[in-house]
């Protein structure tokens, strides 16, 4: 009896269609609002939402002025996961030589987050003060503020340089460290996502640039993409599945819908949304866009147009039906509910739960998408196959999924590529295009 299967595409699915991942999104969007389309899409959004202050280029900036109060946490895991890079034996001596410079810079930064807090000595004294101890503040508590503490001249131009450098290298095996944990964009975007519940005007105009920015590039990426595989041509991976297969797609392109209407396959499931449908957030209708959209024209036509922030007026804006990756989403109601994404998650879970194989592309298991995680996590035991090109950071990615730490796996062979295996788990190392999916 053939095996049924659902597949979960990731950014790596879309890659080969020209679509960037998501470490790469800050930089490419960037680069798209210096062009003649992306000059006109920021201005008309500029022009809608007055006092707005965020650009993607001084997010550099931004980052180096808040690393000594804001990143306690996130220096921690940079330091873990560039010390797990500089244990390949196979990692190049310049690539080497950067980690330790990083992991050097970071430990002095950890090393001034953690002087500036009260000591254990300190703590235990004013705990042991006797009838004094009330005249004194014994919990945990800042010596300094590093809120209004900076850098040196110096050593912020050095920061911001690795920074900068990052930004626009965005698939270097050391510097994505820091930019997939100091300036994710898909961070960034669930940051002022949260300003819609929260009513904080000043996040909302973020989002609503933000949205509608990643909207706006996304659109032109597809038209390029379409444009490339005109006359017939098959798109890359989506058109080589099985037709029988489901799929669950957390990336906002046509390309998983096209490609099933083209081979008559199954309609995926859009987990984060999609670019073809947006919401008036005034009276929470969702409306349809035609696929053949200037993205340029209707944002300069209808989303700016319908921005209004007054005050004893009711806010009236638009936004892309689409979210960012989100711990919390099956707790979110009202604008996920207007959205349809309940629904979505809920069959999603239906298919993955009765199917008996799982297979997952180009998914980095990210830490803000712990919804989807869960649903694998409760699937674990099935056969599962995961392709993706750096097989060494999902094995690191996956541990608290499946519960195999990285040296656990076996290496084989699979259709002539690299394959990780433990159990029912396998890795294989390969890009989405490259794989012969009738032969799994």
């Amino acid at each position: 009896m053939e095996k049924k299967t659902v597949v979960i595409c990731g950014a790596g699915a879309d890659r080969a269609a020209g679509m960037p991942l998501a470490s790469e999104l800050i930089p490419k969007i960037t680069e798209f609002l210096n062009t003649e389309d992306g000059k006109a899409v920021d201005k008309s959004l500029r022009d809608a939402l007055p006092y707005l202050r965020f650009m993607y280029s001084t997010l550099a900036t931004e980052t180096v002025q808040n690393m000594l109060n804001a990143y306690r946490d996130d220096t921690d895991a940079i330091v873990e996961s560039i010390n797990y890079e500089l244990n390949d034996e196979n990692i190049n001596a310049s690539d080497k030589h950067m980690g330790r410079l990083i992991i050097n810079i970071l430990i002095k930064i950890q090393g001034i987050q953690r002087d500036v807090r009260i000591s254990p000595e300190i703590k235990m004294l004013l705990n042991e003060g006797g009838s004094q101890q009330n005249l004194f503040p014994i919990d945990d508590f800042d010596v300094i503020d590093l809120s209004r503490a900076s850098f040196t001249g110096r050593f912020n131009e050095l920061i911001h340089n690795l920074l900068d450098t990052a930004l626009r290298t965005p698939n270097h095996r050391i510097l994505r460290h820091l930019t997939s944990n100091l300036i994710n964009f898909e961070r960034l975007l669930t940051d002022s996502f949260f300003g819609i519940y929260t009513n904080d005007v000043a996040k909302i105009k973020r989002y609503i640039y933000q949205a509608w920015t990643l909207w706006a590039f996304l659109k032109h990426q597809e038209e390029a993409a379409y444009s490339k595989f005109s006359d017939g041509k098959p798109l890359p991976f989506y058109s080589s599945l099985p037709n029988d297969w489901e799929m669950i797609t957390l990336n906002y392109t046509s390309f998983a819908q096209k490609s099933a209407e083209r081979t008559g396959g199954n309609p995926p499931y859009y987990f984060h949304g999609e670019l073809s449908n947006y919401t008036r957030m005034l009276d929470g209708v969702k409306c349809s866009m035609d696929e053949n959209i200037d993205p340029v024209e209707f944002i300069k036509s209808t989303v700016a147009n319908e921005i209004r922030f007054e005050k004893e007026v009711a806010d009236s804006y638009s936004l892309p039906c689409i979210i960012p990756p989100l711990k919390c989403k099956p707790a979110l109601t009202g604008l996920i509910d207007t959205w349809g994404f309940i629904d979505v998650w809920h069959k999603s879970k239906e298919i993955l739960d009765s199917a008996a194989r799982i297979v997952i592309v180009g998914y980095s298991f990210n830490y803000a998408d712990e919804h989807l995680n869960d649903i694998i996590r409760d699937n674990k035991d099935k056969d599962i196959l995961i392709v993706d090109k750096h097989p060494r950071n999902i094995r690191n990615s996956v541990q608290n999924i499946f519960s195999c730490r990285p040296e656990e796996y076996v290496v084989t062979i699979f259709q002539g590529m690299d394959c990780y295996r433990k159990n029912n788990l396998r890795i294989v190392e390969a890009e989405a295009e490259h794989f012969d999916w009738s032969k799994i």
